[in-house]
């Protein structure tokens, strides 16, 4: 007659903690969905803007500047054109583009 090995604890703790996880990750998905659905997009802050009119200069060629002219050297432009570089994710344009990665982004983090 065999003995029955008895299972590891610590392979039920990993698993326990992937299931945790993508729990987790999929009570806050579903949490962002309903937001959406419920009170739709947010109205586009006036910072929000400088960051997309920030990303849309500096693809365009112009440098960092803000919609008033001025050189913007107070943040790095990388996530002002991130965000612009969604005007080709969406036929909304710049600002539909923008939510497509500010929501990404946001995912990611």
């Amino acid at each position: 007659m065999t003995a029955v090995q008895p299972r590891d604890p610590r392979a039920l703790v990993g698993r326990v903690d992937v299931v945790v996880v993508v729990g987790l990750a999929l009570g806050l998905v579903v949490v962002a969905i309903a937001r959406l659905i419920v009170s739709g997009w947010a109205d586009v802050a006036p910072d929000d803007a400088r960051y997309v009119f920030v990303g849309l200069s500096t693809l365009d060629g112009h440098g960092s500047v803000t919609p008033s002219g001025n050189l913007f050297l107070l943040r790095s432009p990388i996530y002002g054109i991130a965000l612009a570089a969604g005007r080709w994710l969406s036929a909304d344009g710049p600002v539909g583009g923008a939510r497509v990665v500010a929501a990404a982004l946001s995912l990611a983090d």
